[in-house]
């Protein structure tokens, strides 16, 4: 039996009927899993992940109808944005004993929250107070930060002016850290750290202070250029964690906006329509939308599709903003891992991500792409009919005419894993497609032979 801070549940047999059998499930056979799963099958406003249930129209609608009423909710250490209902739950049940980013209480009209009610009226730590710091106000304005970021991550919308959702800072790091973890470096955060190290470094600042006990001869080796070659400190155990996280996408969004895309690694028959949502016009029943695939600095690649309007109206959220939002995120990573292991290098290369990201995100020209973002980076578009399926696969996008104008050769093996990859992150049910569009000139980059799937070919067009 799991080490939980609400054990009753277990001893209560009226919560533990399996509905296919209609018997009750035997104490030994009982976990915590299986009884979110209860629940959650019961009815899905008893738990789930509020990332699941936005709609189209960026409101909170488990069920299908948008939610009305007090919810609990919780972002647990893998960054699960997670709401219950305290018939069931308490925060520490609801998050499976783990840490937390945050937990509270949301007031939610017709889907939507109230972003004044989140930061004045409602506690943080919610009923249970499991995971309230008495006395720490750092943790829970961090609390309500980390609730307002992935609100925006996941597409939802507040019934206040968007703009309050960009009070916060833009760093992803949120779903990265653990709950000490993530207060020390919200602490470095609020005294200016993204300013870059070069600012902080021989400040005096208080900042400067927070570093220099993370990173003890940072001084030293900056002094001594000893940082640009290697690491400036003792050897530690690496952290073995994703750089970018898949297994919940954050959602893309445009940096100088208040525009957020429906965001997704892979394309079935649950999020199509949520994904498939731009019509190019209104007497054509065709409907499109994007994706690109990055590979990431420990060599793995991912994938992200968006939804790139609504009905006749884009949202102009595009390639560049989806790589700047994995580059940013990456970036996140890195400066997370660097800090834990005091690893100086890992912390300045996630900074010269993050600084890459909004490069490409702000300057908004084909030079703002960078020689590697352009080695680890490729971007399609596709558009489905009336019969629901993915009739085109095209391979075009900025970075596409980029790599063009500068004549930049692709490896044929690198294009190949990155196309493999894409088309099976599609349902086999879904994929109307039999060749994939490309521009003729870039077909004269490609170096090597490909090794497309199976019955795929490159269509060349102009």
């Amino acid at each position: 039996m799991q080490d939980i801070s609400d054990k009753k549940v277990f001893e209560k047999d009226d919560l533990w009927i399996d509905p296919k059998t209609n018997t009750i499930i035997p104490p030994e056979n009982r976990n915590l899993d299986l009884y979110h799963s209860l629940r959650a099958n019961e009815d899905p406003k008893n738990i789930g992940y509020f990332d699941d249930h936005i709609d189209r129209n960026g409101k909170f609608s488990p069920g299908g109808e948008p939610a009305s009423g007090r919810y609990s909710w919780g972002i647990d250490e893998d960054g699960r944005f997670i709401y219950f209902s305290d018939e069931y739950f308490n925060h520490r049940l609801a998050l499976k004993d783990k840490q937390a980013f945050g937990a509270g209480e949301v007031e939610i009209t017709n889907g939507q929250f109230d972003i004044d009610l989140v930061e004045n009226n409602i506690p943080i730590g919610g009923k249970s107070g499991h995971y309230r710091r008495f006395g720490d106000d750092q943790y829970n304005a961090n609390s309500i930060d980390a609730f307002k970021l992935r609100a925006r991550e996941s597409g939802w919308n507040s019934i206040n002016d968007p703009a309050q959702l960009t009070t916060i800072g833009n760093s992803p790091v949120v779903a990265s850290f653990g709950l000490d973890e993530f207060t020390e470096f919200t602490a470095i955060r609020a005294r200016g750290i993204q300013r870059g190290m070069e600012d902080l470094v021989g400040t005096g600042s208080e900042a400067d202070r927070l570093i220099s006990e993370a990173f003890p001869s940072a001084k030293f080796a900056r002094n001594r250029g000893v940082s640009e070659g290697g690491t400036a400190t003792l050897p530690r155990p690496r952290i073995e964690s994703p750089l970018i996280d898949d297994r919940v996408p954050r959602q893309i969004y445009r940096f100088d906006s208040n525009r957020v895309a429906y965001t997704s690694d892979v394309i079935d028959e649950r999020n199509i329509n949520k994904i498939f949502t731009h019509t190019f016009s209104d007497e054509i029943e065709i409907r499109g939308a994007k994706a690109v695939s990055y590979q990431d600095n420990n060599g793995k690649y991912h994938t992200r599709f968006w939804s790139t309007g609504e009905l006749t109206e884009g949202n102009n959220i595009h390639h560049r903003d989806a790589i700047a939002s994995l580059l940013e995120e990456e970036g996140g990573s890195l400066i997370r891992d660097g800090y834990n292991i005091r690893d100086l290098n890992s912390f300045e290369n996630g900074f010269k991500l993050q600084e890459s990201a909004q490069t490409i995100s702000s300057i908004r020209v084909q030079s703002s792409f960078s020689k590697d973002v352009l080695e680890r980076s490729q971007g399609f578009k596709f558009s489905i009919d009336s019969s629901g399926n993915i009739v085109r696969f095209d391979i075009d996008s900025s970075i596409t005419a980029t790599q063009i104008s500068r004549g930049y050769r692709i490896d044929a093996s690198e294009l190949s894993i990155i196309i493999r990859q894409v088309h099976e992150s599609i349902d086999p049910s879904l994929r109307g497609y039999r060749s994939i569009r490309v521009n003729s000139r870039f077909l004269n980059l490609i170096e090597g032979e490909l090794n497309l799937p199976n019955g795929l070919r490159l269509e060349p067009v102009l």
